[in-house]
């Protein structure tokens, strides 16, 4: 009980102190309970710019305006309102159609901004719309190709921040696919392993079997051998019961009927069927004695 209340008391100040701590500014250490809620705090982290990734994911820096970048133009119409641009900043490839961009001509930076929306966009090159470009060129000299072009462009910032992002979480994918394919790989290189240690492992039960098996079968003997010794007994046992029966049973015989048969046994002059029963008198009993007395005589 005591060690429990000492528990509770230091979990207690030490929740006290985190909240004093995150009141005051500073960062609490949050420890995420599974592998999504930890690629979206990942995610957080590098659109907050708190998150800088090394190795894979160094290329995105957090410090660098992304926004502006060089170009030069390769081609345009006649009426130089559409020109098509070459750059060899890779990043124009996240360029969609409509978006609004502002530029300068190189070496005539405090002319005001000329604005364009892109067209559409590929590998290197992109085409943009611009309505007024004697905005940003005063000079009546011919528009030359391959003239410098310097862009500014906050939609390509937020959207290769959207995509470094997007990558993070691209390469979280690709490595649990390398999980993945490095238990396949481990299972396909030891197949053979494998295969002999699940021979085994079945051999083992299959023996284990074999083994439960004669067990059940001497428990079977075994109890046979005891029910033939409990089948004896119980014979023998029953046949004394028998013989106690028979000596303690109740005769219920007829006297008289007993004597006749007896006198037909010892050849007697008695007749063929015995007389009916009939109780007899003291005046009969004293007759039948005097008869046998004068017969004596």
């Amino acid at each position: 009980m005591l060690k429990t209340l000492v528990r509770f008391i230091l979990i207690s100040l030490m929740m006290a102190n985190l909240q004093v701590h995150a009141q005051a500014g500073g960062d609490v250490l949050y420890v995420p309970k599974t592998p999504e809620e930890a690629l979206a705090l990942k995610r957080a982290e590098f659109l907050e710019g708190r998150g800088i990734y090394e190795g894979l994911d160094s290329f995105y820096d957090p410090t660098r305006d992304y926004s502006k970048f060089e170009a030069r133009i390769t081609d345009r119409d006649e009426s130089k309102t559409i020109f098509k641009i070459h750059s060899s900043n890779t990043n124009t490839k996240f360029l969609r159609a409509g978006d609004m961009m502002k530029f300068v001509i190189a070496g005539q930076e405090d002319e005001e901004p000329c604005t364009g929306h892109v067209r559409s966009a590929e590998a290197n090159y992109f085409v943009l719309y611009v309505a007024d470009m004697a905005r940003c060129y005063r000079n009546d000299s011919y528009f030359r190709r391959g003239t410098i072009l310097r862009f500014d462009s906050p939609s390509l910032a937020a959207r290769v921040k959207d995509a470094s992002s997007y990558r993070v979480s691209l390469i979280e994918r690709r490595k649990d696919f390398y999980h993945q394919l490095n238990d396949i790989n481990h299972f396909l290189w030891t197949y053979e392993q494998q295969k002999v240690l699940t021979s085994a492992e079945y051999d083992k039960k299959i023996l284990a079997l074999k083994e439960a098996k004669q067990k059940a079968m001497d428990q079977l003997v075994d109890k046979k051998k005891d029910f033939h010794r409990l089948q004896g007994e119980l014979m023998r046992r029953v046949d004394a019961l028998d013989g106690d029966l028979n000596f303690y049973r109740v005769g219920n015989e007829v006297t008289d009927l007993d004597r006749w048969a007896s006198d037909q046994n010892l050849g007697l002059p008695v007749g063929k069927r015995p007389q009916n029963y009939k109780a007899r008198s003291d005046t009969n009993i004293i007759e039948e004695n005097l008869s046998g007395v004068k017969e004596r005589e």
